[in-house]
Parts: structure tokens; C-alpha cells; sequence
């Protein structure tokens, strides 16, 4: 029984070594016609370059060389062309781990450059966020505050429709210039500006703090806004700046609205958020 499964192991080793041996046969084969290949493409170039003594010289001598390698390659494939193709495999391997290495290198380096600069984008984002969070500290604490009121019956008469009467006030601690600017918003239409330039952002108020009127008037909108029966809105946007720090910019308040009650002749207040077109 041990003798019958020692002749099997020694023919499996056999046949395993025989395999081995005609598939270095047929790389050596190859090996010896890809040589020979190259040789006649190098013979050519060296016949063509004939006039140029280096480059002929240098196809020649590369010509030979694969020439002598491609003959005994075929002549001992199993052997001489097993070598050849394991050495051309090792030059191969050599150039691609060298590509490889010089591939790694530009991608350390790429990457080294992208912390960098992302590192760089991170320090100026900080830095504005320093920059803009000074700013705001200097910016109104308290808010200015700038109130109006809109109306038809003034204390000594009432005004005929479309002419409206208004009047402004100063809630805050500052000096102020302001600029107003009054909207009527016809059917969700804006009919801004209007020609007064008291109420069209054209004229500057300057104001001192916690005055209780500190302009008033009135104007006249749009014969349309009296012909319509359309929604009537009115509209009034301030603009501050404070006289005693400008640095600080203008500041555009929140827009105050009131809506015409044309069945009152009447103003009501209307805080809702607008849709114009």
C-alpha cells in the first residue's frame, strides 16, 4: 500500500515537473521570437540612420544584442530562454516599481501642498472671522430704532385721500442722519419712488437722539392707488448712519407696512411679509 501511493506521489511529481518544463519551453520560445522582433525593428533603424554615426551605431549595437539573445533563447528555450525572460521580467518590474515610487513621491508632495494650503485657507478664514467679529463689536449696541406713523385725520384736519400724513420719530441713543423712503405697493405692485424727496430716500434727516417728531408731513401717492380697488400697501424704509461714528456704515432698518382700509379711509398697521412684483 506504501509503495503504491509512492509511485503515485512520484508520478505526480513528475508530470508536475514536466509541466513546469514546457511552460518555460514556451516562454522561452517567446521570448527568443520577441527578441529577434526587436532585433530586425533596431537593425532597421540602424540601415536608416546610416548617415547619423551614433544613432546608427547605437541601433546596431542594441540590434546585436537582442539578436544573440533571441538565438539562444530558441536554441535552449528551457534554459538560456527561461533566463532572458526572467531577466527582461525583472527590468520591467525595476522600471514600474520606479514609476511607482516617483508616482508616490508627486502624490506626497501634492498632498503636502494641499495642507498646506488648506491649512493656509483655514488661518485666512479665521483670521476674517477675527476681523468681522471686531467689526460687529463696534457695530449698534443698542440697535437704532426709528418708528413712524401714517395716517388720514391729522389733530387740525383730515387729509383727502391719496394725500397721507406722516410723521417720524427717533427711539435711539444716537445722532443720526436718516433717509426715508416710502413705498406704495399697489396690487403687489411698487410705485416707488414717489416725487417728494422728503419721503424717496433723496433727502437726509439729521436727528438727534430720543427726538419725539423729528419730521413730519404729508404726501400724495399715485392718483391709481385712489382710482383702484386693488390691495393697498404703504411701504416706509429707513436708512441711519450715526453722525458721531460713521465707520459703523448706514444701517437699513426693518421696513414698517400698513395697509389702506379703503371702506374707513383709514391706515392699519401691517406687519406681513410683502410680495412684490
Amino acid at each position: 500500500m506504501q509503495s503504491r501511493i509512492a509511485k503515485e506521489i512520484g508520478w505526480s511529481i513528475y508530470f508536475d515537473r514536466a509541466i513546469d518544463m514546457e511552460k518555460k519551453k514556451q516562454e522561452g520560445r517567446v521570448t527568443g521570437i520577441g527578441c529577434l522582433v526587436i532585433c530586425a525593428l533596431f537593425a532597421y533603424f540602424a540601415i536608416a540612420d546610416i548617415s547619423i554615426t551614433s544613432a546608427a551605431g547605437l541601433f546596431g549595437f542594441f540590434a546585436a544584442l537582442f539578436g544573440v539573445l533571441g538565438s539562444v533563447s530558441l536554441w535552449k528555450p528551457d534554459t538560456w530562454g527561461a533566463y532572458v525572460a526572467e531577466y527582461l521580467k525583472s527590468l520591467n518590474r525595476g522600471s514600474e516599481s520606479g514609476s511607482d515610487s516617483h508616482d508616490k513621491q508627486i502624490q506626497k508632495e501634492t498632498s503636502g501642498s494641499v495642507q498646506v494650503m488648506g491649512d493656509e485657507a483655514r488661518i485666512n478664514v479665521y483670521n476674517v472671522g477675527q476681523e468681522f467679529d471686531a467689526t460687529r463689536n463696534r457695530l449698534w449696541k443698542p440697535l437704532p430704532k426709528i418708528n413712524f406713523s401714517v395716517a388720514q385725520i391729522l389733530p387740525l384736519r383730515r387729509l383727502q385721500f391719496p394725500q397721507v400724513g406722516w410723521e417720524a420719530f427717533n427711539d435711539s441713543p444716537y445722532q443720526l442722519r436718516v433717509r426715508i423712503e416710502v413705498h406704495p405697493i399697489l396690487g403687489g405692485r411698487d410705485l416707488h419712488p414717489l416725487s417728494d424727496n422728503a419721503i424717496n430716500g433723496t433727502d437726509v434727516f439729521e436727528v438727534e437722539p430720543q427726538t419725539y417728531v423729528f419730521a413730519n408731513g404729508c404726501f400724495s401717492l399715485p392718483n391709481a392707488c385712489a382710482l383702484s380697488e386693488d390691495e393697498l400697501i404703504l411701504e416706509i424704509q429707513a436708512t441711519v448712519e450715526d453722525i458721531n461714528d460713521p465707520e459703523k456704515g448706514e444701517y437699513r432698518l426693518v421696513p414698517r407696512r400698513w395697509k389702506y382700509v379703503r371702506e374707513h379711509d383709514a391706515w392699519s398697521y401691517y406687519p406681513q411679509r410683502l410680495k412684490t412684483r
